[in-house]
């Protein structure tokens, strides 16, 4: 929810306008009459919506950031009010006919954007010309998740006065607008924060299966050849291949399926080949796969890593007072885990190049995309197909990342790899040059 051009929401406002001004000037699909220049530098008859004035919008000048750089506020995006004068123009303003027109157009586009106040991805209006629906919002804009809201700013007409210059020049007749919030994009994040291992749970009365809590053990081999150590993560934080323990009450039935939720799908997904299986009443252990299957459709899906919903249905077989056996279905709360990228055993650097084997580096369907951030120490590394220094690339099948060392990584020097997919961060790892 970010924009990098503010001249793209002056486009959205005016597509909206002269949408509506083209029937009743008796105008072609496609012509316009609205022109983002001042007043007194319009050439055609028509509006000028000129933008005038941009003030900061005090409610997010405490807009949460991200990382731990040393200029925290860059990396929040900064919000901003625009403001606009609506007025109408014609070359020659001695007619009446003329004057009528202007003020026909100003009625007009005053009722545009009174009926359309708030602009988003989905504000669509009617041509009438061709009976198609447009969307007002910019292309370049559209997809981002922006909210714009137009206000008429209540200037009084002794206000009025003070926006044209005094003189023997008559009054402009104009209507000023307010367009909020404008978000502008941020500068990327370049360093992050560690990651949180655990928080509290809550308990919940028996019954009906409950989720109360997702854990998994990681292994991990510190630098410097010492032992493997074991890291308990709860909330679960899992990659592929392993195992991961749901725990709470309830788990006791006949059939145990296990469900995933992602706002990337159609409903729930079955975890088709995890292998859901109660261990006792109370926990429920998996092994996590790349895949699973929706329940609407059948369809498989991608579990690329990041953050899932996990919900564990128990169904039971009970006999009916007539001798019939019918299954009841329960299902449980949703309860969040991550799915982290797998890394296998980092092969020391050769010539100052790592090449790291894993899943999933690259979304294997190749019309989505998902986030790769790499970091090794504090410092984000970027992505450059020709592997410059400090850089790396990711091969065409998504399971081999090859990272190019810094300069300053020498001399037999540590330090953490982490790769972050999603938001999803890989297991503990270390590259010594």
């Amino acid at each position: 929810m970010a924009v990098h051009n503010i001249a793209h929401v002056t486009r959205s406002i005016i597509r909206l306008i002269d949408i509506r001004l083209r029937p009743a000037l008796g105008t072609a699909p496609g012509s316009q009459h609205t022109y983002p220049v001042p007043l007194d530098q319009m050439g055609n008859p028509g509006l000028s919506f000129f933008l005038y004035h941009i003030q900061e919008n005090a409610t997010y000048r405490n807009y949460p950031s991200q990382g731990k750089s040393h200029s925290p506020v860059q990396l929040a995006p900064m919000g901003i009010n625009l403001y606009y004068q609506l007025s109408p123009y014609h070359t020659d303003e001695s007619s009446d006919i003329n004057i009528y027109q202007m003020q026909l157009m100003m009625g007009i586009a005053m009722k545009a954007l009174h009926d359309y106040p708030i602009v988003t991805d989905e504000t669509q209006v009617e041509d009438p010309l061709t009976g198609d629906m447009v969307n007002i919002m910019d292309t370049a804009l559209l997809g981002k998740d922006n909210r714009f809201k137009i206000d008429l700013q209540p200037i009084s007409y002794s206000e009025a006065i003070q926006y044209w210059t005094a003189g023997n020049s008559p009054l402009k007749l104009a209507a000023y607008y307010e367009v909020s919030v404008i978000l502008l994009e941020p500068e990327p994040v370049q360093t992050i924060a560690g990651r949180v291992l655990r928080y509290g749970t809550f308990v919940f009365p028996e019954g009906a299966p409950r989720i109360t809590r997702s854990r998994n053990v990681l292994e991990f081999v510190p630098p410097g050849g010492e032992a493997p150590q074991q890291m308990n993560i709860q909330p679960a934080q899992t990659p592929y291949d392993h195992e991961i323990e749901f725990q709470g009450t309830g788990f006791s039935g006949d059939v145990i399926e296990l469900l995933l939720y992602s706002r990337e799908w159609n409903g729930s997904a079955l975890t088709v080949g995890w292998s859901p299986v109660a261990n006792g009443t109370d926990k429920v252990v998996a092994t996590v796969r790349e895949t699973a299957i929706q329940e609407k459709d059948g369809v498989p899906v991608w579990v690329v890593p990041g953050v899932y919903s996990a919900q564990i249905r128990v169904s039971r077989s009970r006999t009916l007072p007539d001798g019939t056996v019918r299954q009841f279905s329960h299902s449980s709360n949703q309860f969040p885990f991550t799915v982290i990228p797998k890394l296998e055993p980092i092969p020391s650097p050769v010539g100052g190049v790592v090449t790291i084997t894993g899943r999933l580096f690259r979304h294997p369907d190749p019309t989505k995309e998902i986030d790769l951030e790499v970091y090794l120490g504090e410092n984000r590394l970027p992505q450059d197909e020709a592997l410059t220094e400090g850089s790396f690339s990711v091969s065409d099948d998504s399971s081999r990342l090859i990272l190019r060392l810094p300069a300053g990584l020498t001399g037999g020097k540590t330090a953490p790899l982490r790769i972050l997919v999603n938001g999803a961060e890989s297991p503990p790892h270390w590259i010594t040059a």
